[in-house]
């Protein structure tokens, strides 16, 4: 007979907070909320989220956090004790990470823009001049 794999063992961690987000399929506030947490402390029961203070609105009436609190408890496969404290200084949110990203991809586009031959022909022999503020990105 074949051996059984054993179960999959799920971690809370400050590295993995963005996949651990992005797989828990919430929707609406507690996706919000969720996405402006991350991680301060796991001990296998009780999870310490730490939040943006971008994100303190979301809290209101502790219901996007109870469905946050559910989700992790279906995601991990157990019980836990969930705490959200608002932090000053914040560490790299998925929301925070997000922006990050897009901004990143924008400054990649404005300069492969700005060397592009096409733009930099066009800027020489019609006088042209590259706006950078009119340049936006189509969401992947």
């Amino acid at each position: 007979p074949a051996a059984s794999s054993p179960p999959e063992v799920r971690t809370l961690t400050p590295e993995s907070w963005h996949q651990v987000v992005a797989g828990l399929k919430l929707g609406g506030i507690s996706a919000q909320l969720a996405s402006h947490c991350f991680v301060e402390a796991w001990d296998g029961r009780r999870l310490v989220l730490g939040l943006d203070p971008e994100g303190e609105a979301l809290r209101v009436g502790g219901r996007a956090e109870e469905k946050l609190r559910q989700a992790l408890e279906s995601w991990l496969g157990s019980p836990l004790a969930l705490e959200i404290e608002v932090k000053g200084e914040a560490a790299e949110t998925p929301a925070r990470r997000s922006a990050r990203k897009a901004r990143e991809r924008r400054e990649t586009a404005l300069r492969e823009m700005k060397e592009d031959p096409v733009v930099r022909m066009l800027e020489e022999d019609f006088d042209g001049r590259f706006q950078e503020d009119s340049l936006e990105l189509a969401k992947k």
